[in-house]
C-alpha cells in the first residue's frame, strides 16, 4: 500500500518538510509493517492508495506566511488529485481544516483546543472518547457537501467529518499522539480505504 504524507512546512534559516515519525508508527499500527510512504513536497503525480495530509501549519485566511502559502498550495493540489483520481484522502487537524475550508465550511479561531484534552462524541456510534488536541482553529459549521460524525462536547465545534460522496474524511485530533494507539481511530484509519 502506498500512502502519500503532505509534510509540515517549516522555516528557520530556509524551507523545510517534516512528517513526525509517530504518524508513520500509526500507520503502521493501523495498515501492517509493508506500508510505502510517499512525501509528498512538491505538486507532482505519485501512483498512491492513500493521501493523509498531516498536521501542522495554518490556513492561509489566518496566517499568509511564507509556509503556510507553500503549505495551502501542496494540499490544494492534492485535495484536488485525490478527488480527481478518486484517491482516500484523510486530513488530520490542520488536514481537516484545510479540507474543511476546501468545502466552503466555517472556521474561527479558539482557545479551547490547544494543547488540552476534551471529550468528543462520535455520532454514528454514540460514543464519547477522550482526546488531546492541538489546533488553534475549529470547525464551526460544515459546508452542504460534508457530514459530521463527532463534535466536541465542550463546545459543539466539528471535530470529526466525512465527504457525502467521496471518500474524504477530516479528523481535528492526532490519534498519533496519544500515549496509546488506539483501535478507535485505527478503525477510522481503515475506513477510509
Amino acid at each position: 500500500m502506498n500512502i502519500g504524507i503532505i509534510p509540515v512546512i517549516s522555516e528557520e534559516r530556509n524551507i523545510f518538510f517534516k512528517v513526525d515519525i509517530k504518524l508513520i508508527k500509526f500507520l503502521k499500527f493501523c495498515f501492517g509493517k509493508k506500508i510505502k510512504i510517499v512525501i509528498l513536497n512538491e505538486r507532482k503525480k505519485y501512483k498512491l492508495d492513500l493521501i493523509i495530509s498531516s498536521g501542522g501549519n495554518d490556513l492561509t485566511i489566518f496566517n499568509n506566511n511564507k509556509q503556510n502559502k507553500l503549505r495551502n498550495i501542496l494540499d490544494h493540489f492534492y485535495i484536488r488529485s485525490a478527488i480527481k483520481n478518486k484517491i482516500p484522502y484523510l486530513g488530520i487537524c490542520f488536514g481537516a481544516q484545510k479540507i474543511a475550508n476546501y468545502f466552503k465550511s466555517k472556521i474561527k479561531k479558539t482557545n479551547l483546543h490547544t494543547k488540552c484534552s476534551h471529550k468528543i462524541k462520535i455520532l454514528n456510534v454514540n460514543k464519547i472518547i477522550l482526546r488531546k488536541s492541538y489546533h488553534n482553529f475549529k470547525i464551526t459549521k460544515l459546508s452542504k457537501s460534508l457530514i459530521n460524525l463527532g463534535v466536541a462536547l465542550n463546545d459543539s465545534s466539528c471535530e470529526f467529518f466525512k465527504h457525502k460522496h467521496k471518500s474524504i474524511y477530516g479528523l481535528m485530533w492526532h490519534p498519533e499522539r496519544e500515549y496509546k494507539f488506539s483501535n478507535i481511530e485505527k478503525k477510522i484509519f481503515l475506513k477510509v480505504l
